[in-house]
């Protein structure tokens, strides 16, 4: 069975070794196709379309009357002539190839003499039709102011010329020389032949550069221009045809490798074919093999395992030295390994109930509605012996297991009523989905965080304690300027219907006082105005000192007469402290008021009633101070 065995490996070598080769023809084949063949085929293509488009040109070139468009035209056909050599360049070397390259050579400098003549034939023909011109006007001219022989001789001559307008055959050109010539024959004894200027102009006609001389050399140009062309046409003709013959040589090429590639992959596929059938016999006979002498063994060995009868004595029954018995001899130890952790996990498993159950970590589980297991701790929290039913439970943790949330906390709840120890004290919740004896089950756990609750409480109260301290004056204890931006921000955000009034006030000449008494009296003084100001608010009333000397007050929902009742009490109590000032009017010291209310029809937001009420507070200062300001009074003194 072993030589079948190696027989049957060879062949599949073999024929591995065939498929390899013809896969790597075919791999040469594409390889050679898409980097010669093709590229070749789309150059010749290529070529056709620009030599085509290059014949258009040349029929162009030669009929155009404008050395501008020649030398576009000139210019367009250059560009194509190097695309074709571009092209020509990707060509396999051939004969073929080179007689092109030749060709195109020759082509090249044929096309410049086409541009060339053409270009002499335009600016010729431009000279022709001025001469022309210039002798039928001087002709014209003898006739208006000649006499009547000049006009005898001129009539005809002209009618000539305007005749050789539309005459372009060098035998009508001929002929109409010959009438001229006839002409000035029957008139030379005339003495109007003599005269200078007709002797010029017939010069300018019958002379050796004349108009017939330009016009014979016009008809010289012509055919030179159309030999160049019939020339021009047969290179072309010429480059057509080898390029056709070139196309079809490499399509016959191109042919040729895909019938190749055709036979490779044939062959290929017959030999993986042969390859995948031997392979399918090799793999039957080597089953037959390995369940002869191997599978046996391997059956006795996984009865003996499914059984419970694996033993060190039923192992004798099997060579240790070879891989079955080996294995067979690891499975026993296996065994051996998996009892002894099995009896390690059950000790450890009851030592973490005992911890569990005597913990302080209340744990219980609930399946369904049911509480399956609880520590002694649990029910001790809820001032119970035992629980059996979520029923039991706070609304908030029954109503999650009930809904079936598996949320890893619910949060902290405070825990009151059910027990002394435990009165007012912060538990956090946490519930998770678990497998109890085989049922998914929710797992509760509840942690006294008391602690962590109350220092967090602490904590939050201090935090407010300083941010209420940085918002006030350290002289007066009043608000500072900073609650002020604070305070317009939520007046701007208070309902419509809530009504509120600015008071603004300033101490009168007290820098004159602090000229006089030093600034520890004037911090004396502000102190003491601060407390009156701060005696006439109410808790939801806001008193600040926005500036040095000024304080502003604002008042909610009081009435127009109860503000300025109370303005009025403010100024009356500062002069009341008789706190000594010389410089002051009054003899001491006094205090000026600007009031503005919400519902004035020029204030529209918070910021507008405060400038307001700073507006009337300097018409104060301007009245002569110690005084109040509001819309009547300032209503009273604009009247």
């Amino acid at each position: 069975m072993l030589v079948g065995f190696a027989l049957m490996l060879a062949c599949i070598g073999m024929m591995n070794w065939i498929s390899v080769d013809r896969l790597q023809a075919f791999e040469d084949t594409a390889l050679h196709n898409s980097q010669v063949q093709l590229p070749s085929l789309e150059a010749a293509a290529l070529i056709q379309t620009q030599v085509a488009k290059l014949s258009g040109l040349i029929t162009e070139i030669t009929a155009v009357n404008s050395q501008a468009k020649v030398r576009i035209l000139a210019s367009e056909i250059k560009s194509l002539l190097t695309g074709i050599n571009h092209q020509l360049i990707r060509l396999e070397e051939s004969k073929a190839v080179s007689q092109l390259v030749e060709i195109l050579k020759r082509l090249d400098v044929s096309l410049e003499a086409t541009a060339f003549t053409q270009n002499q034939q335009i600016i010729q023909n431009k000279q022709l039709v001025r001469s022309l011109n210039t002798i039928i006007q001087g002709g014209l001219k003898r006739m208006e102011t000649g006499s009547l022989e000049q006009r005898k001789l001129w009539m005809p001559i002209i009618q000539e010329m305007t005749l050789l307008t539309n005459q372009t055959r060098l035998f009508e050109v001929v002929a109409s020389e010959r009438k001229i010539k006839k002409m000035l024959l029957e008139n030379k004894a005339s003495s109007t032949l003599s005269d200078p200027d007709n002797e010029l102009l017939l010069k300018q006609i019958m002379g050796g550069v004349g108009l017939f001389y330009q016009l014979k050399e016009k008809d010289a140009r012509r055919n030179q221009l159309a030999s160049i062309t019939t020339q021009n046409q047969i290179l072309l003709d010429s480059i057509t045809e080898n390029i056709l013959r070139l196309f079809d040589q490499k399509s016959q090429e191109v042919k040729a490798d895909a019938g190749v590639l055709i036979d490779s992959m044939d062959q290929a596929r017959f030999n993986y074919f042969v390859i995948i059938a031997f392979g399918l016999i090799l793999i039957v006979l080597l089953l037959l093999y390995l369940k002869e002498i191997l599978f046996s063994r391997l059956i006795l060995l996984s009865d003996l395992i499914r059984s419970g009868s694996l033993t060190r004595e039923s192992l004798k029954d099997f060579d240790l030295k070879n891989e079955i018995g080996d294995i067979a001899f690891q499975l026993s130890n296996y065994l051996t390994t998996i009892d002894e952790q099995r009896d390690q996990l059950t000790q450890a498993s009851e030592q973490l109930t005992n911890v569990i159950k005597f913990s302080k970590l209340r744990i219980a589980i609930v399946d369904d509605e049911k509480i399956v297991y609880h520590n002694q701790s649990f029910p001790r929290l809820f001032d119970r012996a035992s629980m059996t039913n979520i029923q039991e439970l706070p609304a908030e943790i029954a109503n999650a297991i009930m809904k079936g949330k598996p949320v890893n906390n619910i949060g902290s709840v405070i825990l009151r009523n059910y027990h002394s120890e435990v009165w007012q004290r912060w538990f956090d919740i946490s519930l998770v989905k678990i497998l109890w004896e085989g049922k998914d089950s929710n797992l509760i756990s509840l942690v006294d965080v008391t602690d962590r609750e109350n220092a967090a409480k602490e904590f939050k109260e201090t935090i407010s304690l300083v941010e209420k301290e940085s918002q006030k004056d350290p002289l007066t204890g009043l608000y500072n300027r900073k609650v002020y931006s604070q305070t317009l921000d939520q007046l701007s955000s208070q309902p419509k219907g809530e009504s509120f009034a600015m008071i603004v006030c300033d101490i009168d000449n007290f820098k004159s006082f602090n000229d006089c008494y030093g600034h520890q009296k004037g911090d004396e003084a502000l102190k003491a105005v601060a407390q009156v100001v701060a005696s006439v608010c109410q808790q939801s009333d806001v008193a600040i000192r926005y500036g040095g000397e000024e304080f502003l007050l604002v008042l909610f929902n009081r009435s127009e007469d109860e503000i300025r009742e109370l303005g009025l009490g403010l100024v009356a109590q500062v002069q009341g402290l008789n706190i000594p000032h010389k410089g002051s009017d009054f003899k001491c010291v006094t205090m000026s008021i600007g009031v503005a209310l919400k519902e004035e029809v020029s204030v529209f937001q918070p910021r507008a009633c405060f400038e307001l009420a700073d507006q009337r507070l300097y018409i104060a200062k301007r009245n002569g101070r110690n005084q109040l300001i509001d819309q009547s009074k300032s209503m009273e003194l604009e009247g």
